[in-house]
């Protein structure tokens, strides 16, 4: 009995079904349809993000049939392509464990060696504060912070949107050095303003802070807080949003 897998190299996506290697395992036709459905949404996905119709589908057959090894293989480069990087790297480990004497072991080895470096540049770029430069927006544009380099000091400052001479006015942020591990960003304490014509101007900044999280590729989500304001908040605030990276 032949199965069949998925050749996925970068950013290239290439559907082939092939007799890889024969197995005397019998695989439950549920998990054979899983890992059909999985590579019809590879054939059908658009964006990265639309490849998580086919991770889900993989999963299922690996739930379904542990052992195996095609489904780990497909997942594994399905991951490399949305620069899931650990998780690749686990997957296609565990397709040479169930399969080390397969012809394309050398190969799956080499690939994943380039999937190693490659996460190796991509944490050392993550750290770098520098990577975060740029204006942030929420899906609520009500906000933004903006990240910069100032004299190689790297500092951000949050505003609320621009308004109109008639709702209020908002100022320029205090920037201040950001705090960031490569996954988790803080700008604190900055400056929120919020001074519509209807309170009086020295309501104006209250200290707010930012809590994120780098979620995704220009994604961040976390948490906005404002310090509570006797005249025109006085409970404070807290929101929470999920922020693109605009420019």
């Amino acid at each position: 009995m032949h199965t069949t897998r998925l050749v996925l190299i970068f950013s290239v996506i290439c559907l082939t079904v092939m007799p890889w290697f024969a197995s005397a395992q019998t695989i439950p036709e549920e998990a054979r349809r899983h890992m059909d459905r999985g590579q019809a949404a590879i054939e059908m996905a658009k964006t990265d993000a639309d490849l998580e119709d086919a991770v889900r589908e993989f999963q299922k057959a690996i739930e379904l049939a542990p052992t195996w090894p095609d489904p780990y293989y497909n997942l594994g480069m399905v991951q490399s392509k949305m620069d899931r990087l650990n998780d690749a790297i686990r997957n296609l480990t565990r397709y040479l464990q169930l399969t080390p004497q397969s012809r394309d072991a050398p190969q799956v080895r080499q690939l994943i060696n380039r999937i190693e470096y490659k996460k190796e540049k991509t944490e050392k770029e993550r750290m770098d504060p520098n990577s975060l430069v740029g204006i942030w927006v929420p899906e609520d544009p009500f906000y933004r912070f903006e990240i910069r380099n100032n004299n190689g000091i790297v500092e951000g400052g949050l505003r609320a949107y621009e308004f109109t001479e008639e709702r209020g006015l908002s100022r320029r942020p205090r920037f201040v050095p950001i705090q960031w591990d490569g996954r988790s960003l803080v700008i604190s304490p900055t400056w929120y303003f919020y001074c519509d014509k209807s309170v009086q101007m020295d309501c104006c900044p209250t200290n707010a802070s930012l809590s994120l999280t780098m979620i995704a590729k220009d994604t961040l989500k976390g948490t906005i807080r404002v310090e509570p304001n006797k005249k025109w908040n006085p409970a404070g605030l807290t929101d929470e949003y999920v922020w693109k990276r605009v420019k």
